[in-house]
C-alpha cells in the first residue's frame, strides 16, 4: 500500500470541483471513505513511492505527501451535507 495516492486522490477530486464538475454527495461520501479507511492503517508502514526491497517502512515522504493533501481535503467536507 502506497499511503500518498489517497493524498492524490482527494486533490485530483477537489480540483475537478474547482474546474467545474458539479459537486454530488455519491463524490462526497466517497471522500469521507478514503479517509476512513486511510485512518484505519495510517500507523501502518507503508510501500512508499521509492519501491524499495526492504518491504514496508514508516517512510515519512509517504506521510507527509499524504496528510497536506488530506487535511484541508477533509476538512472541505464538513461543509457539506451529507
Amino acid at each position: 500500500m502506497q499511503l500518498d495516492i489517497f493524498g492524490e486522490l482527494l486533490e485530483t477530486m477537489h480540483l475537478a470541483r474547482e474546474g467545474g464538475l458539479p459537486p454530488e454527495q455519491a463524490s462526497w461520501r466517497l471522500q469521507y471513505s478514503l479517509v476512513d479507511r486511510l485512518a484505519s492503517f495510517w500507523d501502518e508502514p507503508d510501500h512508499g513511492i521509492w519501491e524499495v526491497r526492504s518491504g514496508r517502512e514508516h517512510f515519512t515522504h509517504s506521510k507527509i505527501m499524504t496528510w497536506g493533501r488530506v487535511r484541508p481535503r477533509y476538512s472541505g467536507c464538513g461543509r457539506v451535507r451529507i
